[in-house]
């Protein structure tokens, strides 16, 4: 019986084929890079989503922005105030852009970097190539940072200045710019009880007599609606200083927060199935990576055998 020897392809067909797979290779390998990505977004998200959400709702368990009411636009302060879901939606954003950016962009510089003889040398070895990707990681992170820093540096001097003090309120200069004006008691007790408690940690001692001053205005001063203050701010001052709500005006903001419990819990749900989803697929995308990598690596030795 007449036996049939093994096929033997052409060279051209061969290195056609290898190119195939080299290339299938690339595509998972980005492929896992962006699934990569977007795990690591979506487990940074689960860390701050509670923040997102209460604070798309302007309500916020801690007091995180200066609001200036209409009452004491004779200061020149009016209009002045952060918005602070903005300021934490764009500090959110540049978090994932760097997290993104260096983690793929290290991937980068290290194959760029074995384009050279001295690293492709030096980066066969596991160790040595993680070191090179981590230190490419710190160098990107490092430039975004500083980025982000200049850019934000000015608005942020600005509120440090006007609220900051090292040992008594009186120090700051919101103290001082309210000494010298004619702005009601129960307005400077207003700006200063939030002065006090967006201090690094809050001074809550301060800020208790200013917080109790307004509680008090509410029940007895038939103008407390006319100063124009921040029913959300003032559910902020009471559930940092008090874990509750005390005065009719942050109860009745109970519906908005019943419902911002509701979305967090929604989102959160959503984050723990879109965080296995895309842990799913970097695996999967991981493995065929490898796959191919581990094909054409045979075929290349059976060719120089």
């Amino acid at each position: 019986m007449t036996q049939i020897g093994p096929v033997v392809m052409p060279p051209n067909e061969l290195k056609s084929g290898i190119k195939t797979l080299k290339k299938r290779q690339r595509h998972f390998n980005w492929l896992f890079l962006a699934a990569a990505s977007l795990l690591i977004a979506t487990f940074i998200t689960s860390f701050l989503q509670h923040d997102l959400v209460y604070s798309f709702f302007g309500l916020y368990h801690e007091l995180k922005q200066l609001h200036i009411p209409i009452s004491a636009e004779h200061i020149g302060l009016i209009n002045t105030e952060q918005d602070y879901f903005m300021s934490l939606l764009g500090w959110f954003a540049w978090l994932i852009f760097k997290v993104c950016v260096s983690f793929v962009g290290a991937f980068f510089m290290v194959y760029l970097l074995k384009k050279l003889r001295f690293f492709y040398v030096r980066f066969q070895s596991f160790v040595l190539k993680f070191v090179g990707w981590l230190l490419a990681f710190m160098l990107l992170w490092s430039g975004l940072t500083y980025v982000q820093h200049d850019l934000n540096q000015d608005q942020s001097e600005f509120y440090q200045g006007l609220t900051s003090y090292s040992q008594q309120i009186s120090d700051s200069e919101i103290y001082q710019q309210l000494q010298g004006s004619q702005t009601p008691s129960i307005v400077q007790a207003y700006l200063l009880a939030q002065t006090a408690l967006l201090q690094q940690p809050a001074d809550l001692v301060t800020a208790k007599p200013y917080l109790q001053h307004l509680v008090t205005a509410e029940q007895y001063d038939p103008r407390f609606d006319q100063y124009g203050f921040d029913p959300k701010q003032l559910w902020s001052m009471q559930q940092q200083l008090y874990a509750r709500t005390v005065t009719p005006v942050t109860q009745a903001l109970q519906p908005e927060v019943t419902h911002a419990e509701q979305r967090q819990q929604q989102l959160a749900t959503l984050l723990i199935i879109s965080g296995g989803l895309w842990l799913g697929l970097s695996v999967l995308f991981w493995l065929l990576g490898q796959y191919f990598k581990r094909r054409v690596q045979r075929i290349e030795q059976r060719l120089t055998a």
